[in-house]
């Protein structure tokens, strides 16, 4: 009986050092370190760049001139009478 356990003891130190081998084969790799000084993406999107709270002032300053000649002269003309309505007496 005595050589049953000498199997038994063989047989666990055997599992134990296949056990080792495998927990050391599948055992999680340290990753390796990425640099966190990215460079910044530079983005012509107005609205992502507010979110990364970078302003783009070229997107900003000066407005688009949208208006044509025309509609900018309609406008200059409402200016004064639309004033003088809105003024406090």
């Amino acid at each position: 009986m005595s050589t049953g356990c000498w199997q038994n003891d063989d047989f666990l130190s055997r599992n134990t050092k296949e056990e080792k081998k495998m927990q050391l084969a599948t055992a999680a790799q340290p990753k390796p370190e990425k640099s966190k000084e990215k460079a910044p993406k530079e983005s012509r999107s107005f609205m992502l760049n507010l979110f990364r709270g970078v302003v783009e002032p070229s997107q900003v300053f000066p407005y688009p001139d949208v208006l044509t000649p025309e509609q900018t002269d309609t406008l200059n003309m409402l200016i004064d009478p639309v004033s003088k309505f809105f003024e406090v007496s």
